[in-house]
């Protein structure tokens, strides 16, 4: 599963161990998603949780050239359409055909990515998902990892969650001095954060990982 390469050392290809036959079906003449993510659409024959499983099975075996050009698919893949094209923009891949079934990395290699990573299923096999109830997070001192895709580094910040995302970008900058307070965007759960609103309106707790992005 994930990525392997094929005979031209400069492309590289999926190879997703996820059955068609026996996990999911393609339906013809209809699609999924939309935007950057539209595939085709796919009824699956497994639980909801057994195709989370799947796709985290896909990633911790994707094998791509450098560790970044994974990070910036996986959080692409895991976001919204609009943020997905923001994501895919500023690591300097390029859509073969307008949607992230195949990306082109800046260095030539090309990733093909399966529709159940990209959308989700119109039928599961078991339709009765639970409605979960939304977590309450209360205002507390909170560590957070900042993920910097551009150079694989991570840094822990302390800061109370009440506070906003300007502030902990101000917190980042400085221990990273060389990069200007405008340069940067951070993303969780697929979203970009807004200067102005609070951590905690993002329901962002301790331990969790938040991604800097440099703008181009």
């Amino acid at each position: 599963m994930g990525c392997g390469t094929s005979g031209n050392t400069n492309v590289e290809v999926s190879q997703p161990k996820f059955s068609v036959a026996k996990d999911y079906t393609e339906i013809e003449g209809k699609t999924s998603g939309e935007g950057v993510k539209l595939t085709k659409a796919w009824e699956a024959t497994l639980t909801p949780s057994a195709l989370q499983a799947k796709r985290n099975e896909f990633w911790q075996t994707f094998r791509g050239h450098n560790r970044s050009s994974c990070l910036y698919l996986r959080q692409a893949a895991e976001a919204e359409p609009s943020s997905a094209k923001l994501i895919l923009e500023m690591g300097g891949f390029a859509l073969e055909n307008g949607t992230m079934a195949v990306c082109l990395s800046p260095n030539g290699h090309r990733y093909e990515l399966p529709p159940f990573i990209l959308s989700d299923p119109i039928r599961f096999k078991d339709p009765n998902m639970q409605l979960i109830a939304k977590k309450v997070i209360h205002e507390s001192v909170v560590k957070l990892k900042l993920r910097t895709v551009f150079t694989v580094k991570e840094d822990e910040i302390q800061i109370n969650n009440g506070s906003t995302v300007k502030e902990l970008k101000d917190l980042y900058l400085n221990t990273n001095k060389d990069i200007g307070v405008n340069e940067i965007r951070l993303f969780f759960g697929g979203k970009e954060l807004v200067d102005n609103r609070s951590l905690i309106s993002y329901s962002i707790e301790s331990g969790m990982v938040i991604l800097v992005y440099k703008k181009s």
